[in-house]
């Protein structure tokens, strides 16, 4: 489960990065995919940027058991309905299987959206400096 609290984490923190770097105009949403448009107006929607850090830090718990929720439910959801198919062939060899590939599958997409707030972040430092 150590590794569900990490992307848990590592989501948070591109979700949280997302909606200040917006707040604070460092990236232009016109550029972005419709998949980091629809993250960062979910995010925003559930909690907008806010100068308090305490309330930041509170945001940011309370966002890190959501997904941690919402991954630790997915990945259960995934190891029964592959029980289920299986049948008396379900081994722990498979069940491992199928918990590191929906482990995979989750990293590529929070990876995808960390470059893709990088490569934001940079288009809009070069436009403003003109380089």
């Amino acid at each position: 489960m150590f590794q569900i609290t990490r992307l848990a984490a590592s989501m948070t923190k591109v979700a949280r990065s997302t909606v200040k770097q917006a707040a604070k105009n460092k990236i232009d949403l016109k550029n972005a995919s419709d998949t980091f448009k629809v993250m960062h107006d979910i995010e925003t929607k559930a909690a907008p940027y806010s100068k308090n850090i305490f309330k930041r830090a509170y945001v940011w718990t309370k966002e890190f058991f959501a997904s941690y929720k919402v991954l630790n439910k997915g990945l259960k959801e995934t190891l029964k309905t592959q029980k289920e198919a299986f049948g008396e062939k379900y081994t722990k060899k498979e069940a491992k299987f199928f918990k590191d590939a929906f482990i995979d599958g989750i990293k590529e997409k929070v990876n995808a959206l960390k470059n893709e707030l990088k490569t934001l972040t940079t288009k809009t430092k070069t436009e403003k400096t003109g380089k």
